[in-house]
C-alpha cells in the first residue's frame, strides 16, 4: 500500500508550476496518524464506565493501537478517513470487592459506531464471566459515544488557515502542499512514472508486468458491481468528477483524467473489463483490467481482479492504487468492510 500524504502524481491533480494550489482546487491529502493515535490514547486513560452490576468498571488504558488517518482536501471540501485497531484494558470491581481485568479489542475502527468487538477476561471463571455482557451494555455505547467526540475534534482541528477557505497545511507550516512538506518528499511526489526511462522508451521497448487480485467486500455482487459503474456513485469514493457507464464500448475518466479507458466487457454482477491506462504513460499505451464477481458466504461477494500489461515501471504504484483509491473509499463511503490478497 502506497504510504498516505505521499502525492502520487497518477492519482492526484497536479497543483500549479508555481506551487500555489489556488482555492484548494486541487487535491490535498495529509497524515494525521500519529495526531489520531495520540488523542486516543489520552480519550481511553483511566475512563470511568457507569455499570450497575458491579462496583466500579473503568478502562485503564491502551495497550496497542494500530492504524492510519488522513485529512483530505478538494475544492475547500474536508474529507476525513480513518482505520484503527485498539487495544484497550479494563478492571472490574465486583460487588464483593473482587477484582477482575482484561482486554477489550475494538478492530477496524472506519467510524465512532463501525468496529468489531473482542472481550478477554484474566483467569475467567463463573463468578466473572458475567462481565462480557456488563462490559457489551454499558462500556460499549461509553466507547462509541468517546470515538465521536474523538473524530468531530480531530476533524475541527485540523491545520486549516479559516473556517472560510480551509487549506492543508504540511508539517512545516506551508499552505496548499502535499504530503509531509520537507523538499525530499515534495520531489518525491513531484517526480512523474513518465520521466524514468522505462516509460518514456517507446511502445515497443515498454517493458510490462500483471498481477491479479482477490478482494472480498461485506456487500452482494450486484450492488458492488453497480457501485463500480455508476458516475455519482463513483465520484462519491474518488472524491472527483467521474464520467463512466454501464455501457459496453463507453469510455470512462476518472481522477480528473488521471486515468482513462474503455469498457471492453460488461455482463451484469459478473464480470467487467476495461481498456485502461494512466495519463502519464506512454502515448496511446493501455493496459487490461478484468473483474469477475462472485457471490460469497451469505450476501458477501469476491471480486477476481486481473491488471494485465502495466507498465514495469509504475507497477508497484499501480497495484497499491487499487487498494488505496478504491477499496479503502468504497469502505469509507459505503461502509463496506473488505479485505486484499495478491495471488
Amino acid at each position: 500500500m502506497a504510504k498516505i500524504g505521499e502525492g502520487d502524481p497518477r492519482w492526484i491533480v497536479d497543483n500549479r508550476t508555481d506551487g500555489k494550489n489556488v482555492n484548494n482546487w486541487h487535491w490535498n491529502e495529509l497524515d494525521y496518524s500519529d495526531k489520531g493515535r495520540d488523542a486516543l490514547k489520552v480519550v481511553f486513560k483511566d475512563l470511568p464506565i457507569s455499570a450497575p452490576q458491579v462496583k466500579r468498571l473503568s478502562i485503564e488504558k491502551v495497550d496497542t493501537c494500530k492504524g492510519e488517518m488522513t485529512l483530505a482536501n478538494r475544492k475547500g471540501k474536508i474529507m476525513f478517513f480513518y482505520d484503527f485497531n485498539l487495544k484497550l484494558e479494563w478492571r472490574a470491581t465486583h460487588l464483593d470487592d473482587a477484582v477482575s481485568k482484561g482486554t477489550l479489542e475494538l478492530s477496524d475502527i472506519t467510524a465512532p459506531d463501525d468496529f468489531d468487538v473482542k472481550i478477554t477476561i484474566e483467569s475467567e471463571n463463573s463468578s466473572n464471566s458475567s462481565l462480557r455482557d456488563v462490559i457489551k451494555s454499558n462500556a460499549i455505547p461509553v466507547i462509541k459515544q468517546k470515538l465521536k467526540t474523538w473524530t468531530d475534534e480531530m476533524r475541527s482541528s485540523g491545520p486549516y488557515q479559516n473556517a472560510a477557505s480551509p487549506t492543508l497545511k504540511s508539517s512545516d507550516g506551508a499552505a496548499g502542499s502535499t504530503g509531509s512538506g520537507n523538499s525530499s518528499s515534495n520531489s518525491s511526489a513531484s517526480a512523474s512514472p513518465a520521466a524514468s526511462p522505462a516509460a518514456a522508451a517507446p511502445k515497443s521497448k515498454i517493458k510490462v508486468a500483471s498481477f491479479k487480485s482477490r478482494v472480498q467486500f461485506a456487500a452482494p455482487p450486484q450492488l458492488v458491481f453497480e457501485t463500480l459503474l455508476d458516475a455519482p456513485r463513483v465520484s462519491a469514493f474518488t472524491q472527483s468528477p467521474a464520467e463512466i457507464s454501464a455501457t459496453k464500448g463507453s469510455s470512462f475518466k476518472l481522477f480528473n483524467g488521471t486515468i482513462t479507458g474503455e469498457i471492453t466487457e460488461l455482463e451484469p454482477g459478473k464480470k467487467l473489463a476495461q481498456k485502461w491506462r494512466s495519463k502519464d504513460w506512454p502515448e496511446e499505451h493501455f493496459s487490461q483490467v478484468t473483474m469477475a464477481f462472485e457471490p460469497h458466504d451469505g450476501g458477501n461477494c469476491v471480486i477476481t481482479l486481473s491488471h494485465a500489461n502495466v507498465p514495469d515501471s509504475d507497477f508497484e504504484r499501480t497495484r497499491a492504487g487499487w487498494e488505496q483509491f478504491f477499496w479503502q473509499r468504497i469502505r469509507g463511503v459505503f461502509g463496506w468492510q473488505y479485505s486484499v490478497s495478491h495471488l
